[in-house]
């Protein structure tokens, strides 16, 4: 029987922190365990594209990555 997995929707401010470092091993276990559901919203997605061309991001993420997603 296939597990119930937990729904999550994360924050703009974590997935930027996921995104640019190393700090979160756990989250990719989840991730590539299929242990959690990520949610995602328009709104949410919007946001994170707004915050992540800001020029402090530039460094990490090229139009090129903010179009892919």
């Amino acid at each position: 029987m296939r597990r119930k997995r937990d729904r999550v929707i994360i924050d703009t401010n974590i997935w930027i922190s996921y995104l640019i470092s190393n700090e979160f091993s756990l989250l990719d276990n989840l991730i590539q365990e299929h242990s959690i559901l990520l949610i995602f919203s328009n709104e949410l997605l919007e946001e994170f594209y707004e915050v992540a061309r800001r020029k402090k991001f530039v460094k990490y993420f090229t139009t090129e990555d903010l179009k892919s997603i």
